[in-house]
């Protein structure tokens, strides 16, 4: 295993963040590990009415077309849920067995299920206004995987926290929190409802709200965005999560 030093100048070598989730993938599998995803909250991991707000991720080696829909599982996520409670790294199989799952965390760990991704160990990464998390899986019939994940904990916790506290420092940007591109609830449903192909007249007829009011929250919803248009404004939301 790498030192620190050697760690750090790795990670402080790559261009930019995609190229240094390509050295991430280098680390995990000389421990071990040729599947994983990795992703991070910037800021506050609940917006403003209280909700889970959804992480940025990338993975490597998972199964196609698993995330064709996961935006609608992302912030319901029992997995990342529990990354908060406690410091230490867990198998995904001690949090699916909870008595206080809710329906949609259910339904959340079930859609990576069909997926075959049921073997999984996720190491959270605490920060100031920032959250982060190495999560490594294996194969649904892979009978030792608890074993193996346990027997490695301290290489993967060392591995993931040295990673994340390089990448914070080589790339500034990615540890600024995204609160100027929280949508309040009406330019949320607004743009919501341009997603599902409805003009500003029949926006304003369901909620109520006058045309020109509507326009408002779009046009507020744009400049949040950094979008000239609406179609770049949903696409983008869509992007990080804003909507479903």
């Amino acid at each position: 295993m790498q030192s620190r030093y050697e760690l750090r100048e790795r990670v402080f070598g790559a261009e930019n963040v995609a190229g240094a989730v390509t050295i991430l993938a280098d680390l995990l599998s000389q421990i071990g590990f040729n599947s994983f995803a990795t992703g991070y909250v910037a800021g506050a991991v609940h917006d403003p009415s209280g909700q889970w707000r959804k992480f940025q991720h990338q993975a490597i080696n998972f199964p196609k077309g698993w995330d064709d829909v996961w935006h609608r599982f992302n912030h319901h996520c029992p997995y990342y849920h529990a990354c908060f409670d406690g410091r230490v790294g867990f198998d995904w199989a001690t949090v699916r067995t909870r008595d206080s799952l809710t329906d949609n965390e259910r339904k959340a760990w079930r859609y990576l299920a069909d997926f075959g991704l049921m073997q999984g160990f996720t190491l959270p990464i605490h920060a100031p206004r920032h959250f982060s998390f190495v999560t490594v899986v294996g194969e649904a019939h892979d009978l030792s995987w608890a074993r193996r994940a346990e027997a490695n904990v301290a290489s993967l916790m060392f591995t993931s926290h040295v990673y994340y506290e390089a990448v914070r420092e080589r790339f500034p940007e990615f540890s600024q929190p995204c609160e100027d591109a929280l949508l309040t609830d009406r330019e949320r449903e607004c743009l919501g409802w341009v997603a599902a192909g409805k003009t500003n007249d029949e926006v304003a007829t369901i909620l109520g709200l006058s045309i020109e009011t509507v326009k408002i929250y779009l046009k507020r919803a744009m400049r949040k965005l950094d979008a000239t248009t609406r179609a770049q404004a949903v696409a983008k939301a869509y992007r990080v999560g804003l909507i479903e």
